[in-house]
């Protein structure tokens, strides 16, 4: 299925050097370098040439038929071959979609068909991680696991668990056949071969995000409603069986660091350090030396209105964050960078944002006209 010819925005980055202020106390002031420099590494009071670079040019593209049913792309990420897929669901008039991939030419949609019981179903995606070319994990309501084409849906009830849905779940799979999903009220589910198990869950609150680095686990959750609502926690695990609460955004729970941090939307891990935005800015925390300082307030690192809806990216001096209404920050190592992309027309509610490599996407749903959005950045 074509659509129509998307629109190509090339951004400008405009860069202001400044100080860090709040490095740890163990590394030197970085140097002050002009347009186009910028450290030649973490500890490094000598400029070279930046190679990363925050600009990219965007593409828009637009899925359904304007003013019917919403459409919606949930999830988006990148393989290994810079293919981009998204999973959700998009309506036409002859058939629902549940699937697109895009390997730089023409989309192609597909039709997510699972067997379930004594005929198929082609549930709404909501998360979908690609461990290679051959296995992809889904979660709709309960787990999916395929091949691009052929699917087959994990139902752990048949195996005596309870019957409750782990819902829109984050997904991070150790091998093809290992995996984890954390997602509704605290719920973490461990798949290891067809063998499923509910581990022990420190929170009653929806894992918005995971992140994994050399086995380390971050996960951060927040409610928006119910029993929950308004309060937020980062939780860690150093084997991915065992979790613990870092900090939250209340007193609710007793025994951790009552220090109320903010909320706590989302988190990304490198290097064995996970970075997570809080209402204040960007904080890095090390679980097994205990540090957990603020890396960059909200001013530095330009964040609007306290909240950073997902981040993602390729090493800490090389990722975006997602700062709501229709704006990314960009790090490079040295400057941040941020773009309204304006040329999604009307209000947008965002779903998901993935950065490889060169290549940055952006999932979503027109609140103005019911289409789903998918925006790519090549840089």
């Amino acid at each position: 299925m074509k659509f129509k010819t998307p629109q190509v925005i090339v951004a400008i980055a405009i860069r202001t050097s400044f100080y860090h202020c709040n490095e740890p106390p163990d590394q030197p002031v970085k140097a002050e370098c002009a347009f186009g420099y910028i450290p030649c590494a973490d500890d490094s009071t000598v400029c070279c040439p930046d190679t990363v670079g925050h600009v990219f040019e965007w593409e828009v593209f637009r899925f359904g038929e304007p003013g019917g049913a919403t459409n919606s792309w949930n999830d988006v990420t990148i393989d290994d071959h810079g293919a981009v897929w998204a999973v959700g669901k998009i309506f036409t008039d002859s058939i629902n979609l549940e699937m697109a991939v895009y390997a730089g030419s023409e989309w192609e949609l597909r039709d997510v068909q699972v067997p379930f019981q004594d005929h198929f179903t082609s549930p709404a995606l909501f998360t979908i991680n690609i461990v290679n070319d051959s296995t992809i994990w889904l979660q709709s309501d309960l787990p999916i696991k395929g091949n691009g084409v052929d699917w087959k849906l994990m139902d752990y009830r048949d195996s005596g668990l309870p019957d409750i849905i782990v819902g829109n779940a984050c997904i991070y799979c150790v091998n093809p056949g290992s995996c984890i999903y954390a997602g509704y009220m605290g719920r973490i589910l461990k798949i290891d071969n067809d063998q499923y198990e509910f581990l022990d869950s420190p929170i009653g609150m929806t894992i918005t995000t995971l992140s994994v680095s050399n086995g380390k686990y971050f996960a951060a959750a927040w409610n928006n409603s119910g029993d929950y609502m308004g309060q937020s926690a980062l939780i860690y695990s150093l084997n991915g069986e065992d979790w613990l609460i870092h900090k939250q955004s209340s007193t609710f729970y007793p025994g951790v660091n009552s220090s109320d941090p903010g909320l706590i939307p989302s988190t990304i891990a490198f290097d064995d350090t996970c970075y997570h935005a809080t209402s204040y800015g960007i904080y890095r925390f090390e679980p097994i030396s205990g540090y957990d300082e603020q890396w960059f307030n909200q001013w530095e690192s330009k964040i609007s209105g306290g909240t950073v809806y997902e981040m993602s990216g390729n090493t800490k001096n090389d990722f975006i964050l997602y700062n709501g209404d229709k704006t990314i920050i960009h790090y490079d190592g040295y400057n941040w960078w941020n773009y309204r992309i304006e040329e999604i027309e009307g209000g947008f509610f965002f779903s998901s944002l993935c950065f490889k490599d060169d290549m940055a996407v952006i999932s979503g749903t027109s609140t103005s006209t019911g289409e789903a959005v998918i925006v790519i950045g090549r840089r």
